[in-house]
């Protein structure tokens, strides 16, 4: 993803503005070389989604499709009260659990921790956003949930922009 999300940022950057490129410290997270602006990606399929702000956030998509096992995954990194609400309506609700999936994946990566960490309760902020991608040869396409970790401030004044050409090669 760092060089598909460098190329579009050189792509997006006005000739006359000196080039960016993603890059990764030692622990993997990104980082732009040339600029101080907070930086975080994600991809899932063929999209790319990043972020690019004043401070640090945390952002990730996920194409929402059946796990064998997503309960499995719920119950192990989930808050029990989380999983409980994956379980309304008596039957398991895969774009509840994409929503939980992503902003815990979006929160962990804003501060930096793995994957195993557990996040307290109301310490963070998000904001969600479900997809719908046509597919490519006219068909039904798939959605994807996005979520971005960030402070008040930063939700309140994001904006989303989708770019027809930032499909990535998903290998």
């Amino acid at each position: 993803g760092k060089e598909q999300a460098s190329r579009i940022l050189r792509k997006e950057r006005s000739p006359h503005e000196p080039p960016l490129e993603v890059r990764a410290d030692p622990n993997g997270k990104p980082f732009l070389s040339g600029d101080k602006a907070a930086i975080s990606l994600s991809h899932s399929g063929t999209l790319l989604a990043l972020y690019i702000g004043p401070e640090n956030a945390g952002i990730d998509i996920e194409r929402i499709k059946k796990r064998d096992n997503a309960t499995e995954i719920a119950q192990m990194f989930f808050p029990a009260e989380e999983t409980a609400r994956c379980f309304l309506a008596g039957s398991f609700d895969l774009h509840r659990f994409y929503r939980a999936w992503t902003e815990r994946e979006a929160t962990l990566k804003r501060y930096g921790l793995t994957l195993a960490a557990k996040i307290p309760a109301g310490t963070h902020a998000a904001k969600h956003w479900c997809l719908t991608v046509p597919g490519l040869d006219g068909t039904n396409g798939a959605d994807y949930a996005l979520c971005l970790s960030a402070s008040p401030e930063i939700l309140e004044t994001v904006e989303i922009r989708i770019l027809s050409d930032a499909n990535i090669d998903p290998a």
